[in-house]
């Protein structure tokens, strides 16, 4: 009998998914369980420390900091478990060693956590008054609406309300503002954490907004008079020039206000707008850019793209003066200058071209999208989420940044199971409308699927980010197909086989068992999925 070797990194729709099979008669040592998370009382100084340095300041952005720089990685977005004394739950806070012992919580337990820290409550107490629920986190004689453009001041509680899935408290998720466009949260998507806003807010909440936290709910009252929280640094300035020639800022997911932009977005023509670098709000989106005739390929898959494009570059606005207005290029032609001969070979200095192109993954990061042009004059490219794009016959080198040119990723799903995924360097284009439409409630699905995965409704059995691409590719599958339970057990099956060969990984009767066993959750994830976008339809 031959012995089973472990099967590693098989991919299951473009992503790395480690599957390890072992019998008796192999030499591979069995995978070991992965280690769950637990509270850590073997590490208690180090949250004395940044208590001892806080205490009484009311700075809860300092101390998020230091509290992520001294143990960020020590905190789990976990409810925990009343029945463990390893997992003991954040309600269950009774003591000061359970509180510095406390590493599993989440998004508004954190914030609690943070605030008790910074409290002027004293730190010898036998039964510390933390706050524990969702609804104290907010101030509400303060809670303002965030109007989308303003910065958000150091130490604000942030909090993101979506369109469904809220808590009781009418929030989806929060954090605390750093100041310069940082947040302070604890995500289920990676744990405590420092992320940009645009990063926490890249699903497209139905609404933000800002408060103080609620002292009065711990019995400690703000000093009127304590002392102002320090500013964000100043970062030291930029090397602006190399060989001459100035390079564009990097492209910045524009923050906006998503919910009134997707709006708009969603109600427009579906296509790419290249729109003023200070349009905000749904106001004027620009005009719609007009692709050339390339040839489709229908040997190709179509793609959805699973995530609104959203990109600024430039100056500080370009007006609305004619002689200062970004004029538009066509779409495709004249994009990536230089980079196949078959493309123009010169673009006038005041026109922009943008491109996407094809990765050759089927899901996931499947594009890129390349800006190209006199980009000091700035500008705005949008797109919604679920915009359709077909495969043409056109290839060109993949896109990558230059002194003239921006390069980013673009989140993109499949939608059409039979078909192979292009090979890269693919140029795609936006499909007609015909094609918009039907495939139109696709958004939907990959909207639910973001909210649900915030809210810790899933049951991921692999990688947080890798798993949630996974449903969401199955769930527009399943729904394009019209897969029952059966079906979608045999396509399963059958695609990640088909993965593990093209690997040239062996496939074995143990592997498959393995792989069967992951089937039941993600079927149950997937009609959840299902279930929340149709909702989000009413």
């Amino acid at each position: 009998m031959f012995a089973l070797a472990a099967l590693s990194a098989l991919v299951i729709d473009g992503r790395a998914q480690d599957i390890a099979a072992t019998s008796g008669t192999s030499h591979t040592a069995p995978t070991p369980p992965p280690q769950k998370p637990t509270n850590r009382p073997d590490q208690q100084q180090v949250i004395k420390d940044v208590a001892e340095k806080f205490k009484g300041t009311h700075d809860l952005a300092g101390a998020a900091e230091e509290l992520v720089k001294k143990a960020g990685n020590q905190f789990k977005y976990h409810y925990g478990d009343p029945k463990d004394k390893q997992q003991k739950d954040f309600g269950s806070i009774s003591s000061l060693d359970d509180f510095y012992s406390q590493r599993l919580m989440i998004c508004y337990e954190f914030i609690h956590y943070v605030a008790f820290l910074a409290s002027g409550q004293g730190m010898n107490q036998n039964n510390p008054k933390v706050g524990a629920d969702p609804g104290s986190v907010a101030d509400k004689k303060t809670l303002t609406k965030w109007d989308g453009k303003s910065e958000i001041p150091r130490g604000k509680v942030v909090l993101f309300k979506a369109y469904a899935f809220n808590n009781n408290s009418g929030y989806y998720h929060v954090g605390i503002s750093l100041g310069g466009g940082k947040i302070a949260h604890n995500s289920s998507n990676g744990d405590v954490q420092i992320s940009d806003m645009s990063d926490v807010n890249s699903i497209g909440y139905s609404e933000i907004d800002i408060c103080d936290y609620d002292w009065k709910k711990i019995s400690d009252d703000h000093p009127k008079d304590a002392p102002p929280e320090k500013a964000a640094e100043e970062q030291p300035e930029r090397v602006e020039t190399l060989i001459e020639q100035k390079l564009p800022d990097p492209p910045q997911k524009s923050v906006g206000q998503l919910p009134d932009m997707q709006k708009a977005l969603d109600e427009a023509p579906q296509g790419i707008h290249l729109a003023d670098n200070a349009s905000c709000c749904g106001d004027p989106l620009g005009e719609m850019m007009v692709a050339p005739t390339l040839a489709y390929a229908p040997q190709y898959q179509l793609f959805v793209t699973g995530e609104p494009l959203d990109i600024t570059f430039g100056g500080q606005s370009a007006g609305r003066d004619d002689d200062r207005h970004v004029r538009i290029d066509s779409f495709f032609a004249r994009a990536l200058r230089g980079i196949v001969a078959t493309l123009e070979a010169s673009v006038a200095p005041s026109r922009v071209g943008v491109a996407v192109v094809a990765t050759g993954q089927s899901s996931g990061d499947a594009l890129m999208v390349q800006i190209n042009g006199p980009l000091s004059n700035g500008g705005r490219v949008l797109a919604s989420d679920g915009l359709v794009l077909e495969a043409t016959t056109q290839m060109v080198g993949m896109p990558k940044a230059s002194a003239t040119a921006m390069a980013s990723g673009l989140q993109g799903f499949c939608a059409e199971f039979t078909k192979e995924p292009p090979p890269p360097g693919t140029v795609y284009k936006v499909a007609e409308g015909r094609q918009q439409q039907r495939l139109k409630p696709m958004r939907r699905i990959i909207r639910a699927a973001n909210q649900l995965a915030m809210a810790s409704q899933l049951h991921p059995d692999s990688s947080v980010a890798g798993y949630l691409t996974s449903i969401k590719q199955y769930a527009l599958w399943t729904r394009l197909e019209g897969w029952n339970r059966d079906a979608f057990f045999k396509s399963f099956l059958e695609r990640t086989k088909k993965n593990a060969l093209a690997l040239k990984q062996p496939w074995t009767d143990a592997i498959e068992a393995q792989v069967k066993k992951l089937m039941p959750n993600r079927w149950d994830d997937i009609q959840t999925v299902l279930k929340a976008s149709d909702s989000l339809a009413r």
